[in-house]
């Protein structure tokens, strides 16, 4: 099970870690004779490693629990209830949901590729809804007995440890499962849009709960993907929708990104583009209608980046947009661009 081990990077590579042991177990028994091997060493979990940050980093044990994909659903009173493995990649759940009984997650990430557990440890968000961890019902670990000191699998599914345990980092133990009671699958429409004001992007999510913004830089609108859902069915232009939308957003942006920063570093090519000719790629109005997972995921893990979330209450959206504005256009080079009060709330840093 173990074996020489490698320097460890995560997705961004902007992490990477060198542990002394490394594991994939195969079952629940196998997780439980490692931490009875290792009692008092730092045991770290990793799902597929899309966090930026060091969470995963890991000098003693590390398991990789990608053995742990099951994905098994039953019929309850309240509903469906589906049990899966804490190594299961959410696009594998997503499939195997739909294969098995036409079901889908109560929210969905922007992206799929991350472990479940990971998913849920690190605060996922879903697209127009809860993060992802909200929705988690019961999570079983191996931990130790806090009487005995021998390893044990608990099943936490109430009270503060459950709140604990849906965005815990693994502090509470090795997640071996996690249930949610999962939902039919569903349709959303999609079509993007422009605003100028952010106020109207904001009133227009009384009609669409899904949707997601983008602020540009140096143009500084608005570009809404409005989002409902809706009980028609799939539209015949859903399949072309998803083509344009790969090919032109999820591929041909990044490629111009990447041109732009790494051959043609002079700075009036990148306004210009993204003043002038990103606009000139975005088809507004173009309504389609297709199954959830199909809309309210990207394919983000087909460029490597580095990333930052940070979750904003709607009162201070403003002001946080208008402090992503100044910094930008600083680090494009305009030295004027932070206001005496930003360079005031930046000296302790």
């Amino acid at each position: 099970m173990s074996a020489e081990q490698q320097a460890v990077h995560n997705f961004g590579r902007n992490v990477s870690f060198r542990p002394q042991k490394a594991y994939e177990p195969q079952s629940e028994d196998d997780v439980l004779r490692i931490l009875a091997e290792h009692r008092g060493s730092r045991v770290r979990v990793v799902g597929r490693l899309h966090s930026y940050n060091e969470a995963a980093c890991c000098e003693d044990v590390m398991l990789d629990l990608r053995q742990f994909n099951a994905v098994q659903i039953e019929q309850r009173d309240n509903g469906v209830w589906a049990t899966i493995g804490a190594g299961c990649q959410v696009k594998r759940v997503l499939a195997e949901l739909e294969r098995q009984a036409g079901l889908t997650l109560p929210a969905v990430g922007l992206i799929t590729e991350q472990a479940i557990a990971g998913a849920i440890s690190t605060g996922t968000h879903g697209s127009g809804k809860h993060s992802l961890s909200h929705y988690v019902a019961e999570v079983r670990i191996a931990t130790y007995d806090a009487a005995t000191g021998e390893p044990v699998i608990r099943t936490i599914n109430d009270g503060p440890e459950l709140r604990a345990a849906r965005c815990s980092l693994g502090c509470l133990g090795v997640i071996v499962s996690v249930s949610f009671w999962v939902r039919p699958q569903y349709c959303v429409e999609e079509h993007f849009r422009r605003y100028d004001i952010l106020a109207e992007v904001i009133a227009a999510e009384d009609a669409f709960p899904l949707q997601q913004f983008y602020v540009i830089p140096w143009r500084w609108d608005y570009w809404v993907q409005h989002r409902r859902e809706v009980s028609a069915p799939r539209s015949w232009q859903a399949l072309l929708y998803q083509a344009y939308f790969f090919v032109v957003m999820e591929v041909g942006l990044h490629l111009v990104v990447l041109f732009l920063s790494h051959f043609c570093r002079l700075r009036w090519t990148t306004h210009f583009f993204f003043r002038r000719l990103l606009p000139l790629t975005v088809i507004r109005g173009w309504k389609v209608v297709g199954k959830s997972q199909d809309l309210l995921v990207m394919e983000h893990e087909l460029f490597r980046h580095v990333e930052i979330e940070i979750f904003v209450t709607r009162s201070r959206l403003d002001d946080a947009l208008a402090f992503l504005r100044e910094l930008v256009s600083y680090f494009d080079g305009d030295d004027k661009a932070l206001s005496s009060a930003t360079r005031e709330r930046l000296k302790p840093l």
